[in-house]
């Protein structure tokens, strides 16, 4: 059993994405525009502080360069190839699409969460790099992500894109003494919410974005889901995406939640028997 798809307190999205019932996500609907932190500036949404349109837009021709670089990079480990086509549909909006294939390991408690992440990652940075106008959507107009399966079967994570600014500037760590910097900062305040940092990583798809898993240390409980992914977020917002999983004491995910401020997209998943606990944004 999957919990029933709700709509996130995560970011707004202007093309609703759907759920994926077979790993279990829930994903921002359309109709709900409440950002995590903060208020956006309206069309396209901006969630940095500031933007940087010095940036001249690629042309179309250097896409594969950027997907191969996105193969390479540290942290992207689920990507097994991409592609940028038109859209399958006569009602979709029009545009180059983005049609990523991930490795989905593990389809169980929230397991497709991380692989589509990581496409988004990459989806973002293509958006912002192609883009010709100050809309995202111009240089990516949406996406349809595939998972393979360990027995090789196919499922859809869904995809989507939303009118987002162009060349947001997020904070970037330049040198290892500001990575470490980074990352001992995210350690702190996961330990101020009383959990136990297990892997604190600071990915650069563009700028920063990070990859947190914690612990619920034994005899504890937690119940600020939302309120943790706000404070590791900053305001204004530090990251151009985060990942945030968390485990019980026995190692077990009880949800796992994620937003790229690039795309427009975010989703999480939620132990069943710990919806009303967490503290994850509310019913729908």
């Amino acid at each position: 059993m999957f919990p029933t798809k709700r709509p996130l307190a995560i970011i707004a999205l202007g093309v609703a994405v759907a759920a994926c019932a077979s790993v279990g996500i829930a994903y921002a609907a359309a109709d709900d525009p409440t950002p995590i932190t903060g208020t956006p500036v309206m069309s396209p949404y901006q969630y940095s502080a500031t933007v940087d349109d010095s940036e001249k837009p690629q042309s179309l021709d250097t896409a594969p360069a950027l997907i191969s670089a996105a193969l390479a990079r540290k942290g992207v480990q689920d990507l097994i190839s991409a592609t940028i086509g038109g859209a399958t549909s006569t009602d979709a909006r029009v545009g180059n699409w983005f049609y990523p294939v991930v490795k989905v390991s593990d389809a169980d408690r929230g397991g497709g969460v991380l692989p589509l992440w990581e496409a988004e990652l990459v989806q973002g940075v293509l958006a912002d790099s192609l883009a010709t106008t100050d809309d995202t959507t111009s240089g990516i107009a949406g996406a349809e992500v595939t998972g393979v399966l360990p027995d090789g079967s196919k499922i859809s994570l869904g995809g989507g894109a939303s009118d987002i600014r162009a060349h947001q500037v997020f904070h970037r760590s330049t040198t290892n003494a500001e990575l470490t910097q980074t990352q001992q900062a995210a350690t702190q305040v996961i330990q101020k919410f009383g959990l136990t940092p297990l892997s604190v990583q600071v990915l650069q798809p563009k700028d920063d974005a990070l990859y947190v898993v914690a612990q619920i240390p034994a005899g504890t409980t937690f119940s600020h889901l939302n309120d943790l992914q706000v404070a590791l977020n900053g305001d204004p917002l530090q990251y151009e995406a985060i990942y945030l999983e968390i485990r019980d004491s026995a190692g077990l995910r009880v949800a796992v939640t994620n937003a790229n401020y690039r795309v427009g997209a975010g989703g999480q998943w939620i132990d069943p028997s710990l919806e009303d606990t967490i503290g994850g944004p509310p019913h729908g």
